[in-house]
Order: C-alpha cells, then sequence, then structure tokens
C-alpha cells in the first residue's frame, strides 16, 4: 500500500513539474513583451534592447535608430508588428550590421532613422551578436512576476487603444526647451561633422545594400525635429549628403503625415510620449502605403 501512493505521489510530482515545464515554455511564445528589469546605464540598456530583439518573436517590421526612434515605444503602434531596437546613444548602423551579421529570422522591413549618423558602428556590440540565435527560451516565473511590479511602478506596462486614446485626447503638454535648443544649436551649427557624416552615409549605403539582396525591404525615415533644429547645419548638411549617396531618386523614404502643431519636445530632439504616439501612428500609416506600392 505504502508502494503504491509513493509510486502515485512520483506520478503526480511528474505530471506537475511537466505542467509547469509547457507553460514556463508557452508563455514567452503566448504572451508580448514580458517584462524585465530596468537597465541602469547605457550601455545596459543597450545590451538590453539587443537581446531582447533576439529573445522574442520577429515581427513584420524593425525600427534602428539612435534615441530619437527609441522615443517610439512597440506599444505605441496600433497592429503591434514594429520591433523596436534603436539604440539610446547609439546609431542606426549598429542596428542593421547586428542584424545583418546575424543569421536569426529577419523581419520583412527595416526602418532606418536617419536622423544621427556620426557615430558609426558599435563593433562591441556587433561582435557580442555575430551569429546570435533565437533561443528556445523558458519563462521564469518568480523573475517575471518582480520584473511585471518594477514596469508596473515606472509606468512601463501595455498600452492599448484605450490608452493611447486617452493620451491623445489630453492637450499637448508646455514645455521650456529654448535654452537646450540654444545649446544644441551650438553644437549643431559647427562645420565639423560633414566628414563623419559622408562616412557613415556610405556605410549606411552597403549595409542596405546587403540586406536588400537577401530579400528585406529598406525604408528610410527622419524624426521630426523643432523648427530651430530642423534648420541646423547638422540637420540640413545630413540630407544634403544622403541625396549625395543615394541620388535624388530615392524611393526608400516614408512620408509621415502628422499635424506639426501638436508635437511637443523634452528637449532639443526627444519627442514627450503624447507626440510619440502621434509619429508611432504616422510612421503606421507611412509603412502599409509603402509596402501597397511595392
Amino acid at each position: 500500500m505504502i508502494k503504491a501512493d509513493s509510486a502515485i505521489w512520483f506520478v503526480k510530482m511528474g505530471v506537475t513539474c511537466l505542467i509547469l515545464f509547457v507553460c514556463c515554455w508557452a508563455a514567452p511564445r503566448i504572451f508580448r513583451n514580458i517584462p524585465q528589469f530596468p537597465p541602469t546605464t547605457t550601455d545596459e540598456q543597450q545590451v538590453a534592447i539587443v537581446e531582447r530583439y533576439f529573445q522574442l518573436p520577429a515581427l513584420e517590421v524593425v525600427l534602428v535608430g539612435s534615441s530619437l526612434a527609441y522615443r517610439l515605444r512597440e506599444q505605441f503602434f496600433e497592429r503591434g508588428d514594429v520591433r523596436n531596437v534603436a539604440l539610446p546613444g547609439g546609431s542606426p548602423l549598429t542596428g542593421l550590421a547586428v542584424i545583418e551579421a546575424s543569421p536569426a529570422l529577419r523581419s520583412r522591413v527595416i526602418v532606418v532613422e536617419t536622423n544621427i549618423l556620426t557615430r558609426g558602428i558599435d563593433d562591441r556590440l556587433v561582435q557580442r551578436f555575430k551569429n546570435a540565435r533565437r533561443p528556445d527560451d523558458t519563462f521564469r516565473p518568480l523573475r517575471s512576476l518582480a520584473a511585471y511590479y518594477q514596469s508596473a511602478l515606472d509606468d512601463m506596462l501595455v498600452y492599448d487603444a484605450a490608452r493611447r486614446r486617452s493620451v491623445l485626447e489630453r492637450p499637448a503638454a508646455t514645455y521650456d526647451p529654448g535654452q537646450g535648443i540654444a545649446r544644441a544649436l551650438i553644437e549643431w551649427n559647427k562645420p565639423v561633422y560633414r566628414e563623419a557624416i559622408l562616412r557613415d552615409a556610405s556605410t549606411l549605403k552597403s549595409l542596405v545594400e546587403k540586406l536588400e539582396t537577401q530579400g528585406v525591404k529598406i525604408f528610410f525615415v527622419e524624426m521630426p525635429y523643432p523648427p530651430a533644429m530642423d534648420k541646423s547645419g547638422y540637420a540640413t548638411t545630413t540630407r544634403e549628403i544622403l541625396k549625395e549617396i543615394f541620388g535624388p531618386e530615392n524611393n526608400r523614404w516614408l512620408t509621415l503625415d502628422y499635424a506639426a502643431n501638436e508635437l511637443r519636445w523634452l528637449d532639443a530632439v526627444h519627442l514627450d510620449d503624447r507626440s510619440a504616439i502621434i509619429i508611432a501612428a504616422a510612421l503606421d500609416n507611412a509603412i502599409r502605403k509603402k509596402l501597397a506600392g511595392h
């Protein structure tokens, strides 16, 4: 009798462990954006963003860029098929180089934010994720629950349609980025960037051509600036060089349709959340129109 009870207990224990394992295996495949603890430095943040790209399922569209595009959270895109790999403090070239160097399943479309083209490729990140593959990851319940709680404290939970709508229904915030813009203009109007922009634009062309030969569609987008920054030497030189490198008939550009008077910037170049939701919707629509024309 005792041996029979012991056997039944082991069977129940085995079945319970099996069910837990299946649930942990299935959770990342069913639920998107399982929270993770926030990184504390820019380097850690960049690593976490790229790791997350390989850990989560591939979506149709991936966005690469700098901190300007990073402001477009994935939750802001209504269709939910955009993976954001923009790197704060980094460059769109690094995101493209990591994707190009990996045999992992790629998105069908890559959108490249073209605002910041002076930082080159971060070889450290490329070497770290070169040949990276999407792991057969499992769910870590306790760690994910703790990270979910931390995400709730940081207000980083998913924006559903109702929350996006409530944010857009608020009046545009009032900021005073004048001093930040004045300081940024001093730096952005220096005539020292042309060589670096030319170098990065040439590298961008090389990466774009490699990915396009592999069947990936590449689109370009420029994140909006405040009017004063839009006319800065850095911004105008970047546009001129991209036109020079890719030619005047470059059809990769996405045209964003939005109410410019509704946009607000936290500083000289970074959008606030309400403005980022507006631009995410405009970018989403521009991508669909572009794909419909291909």
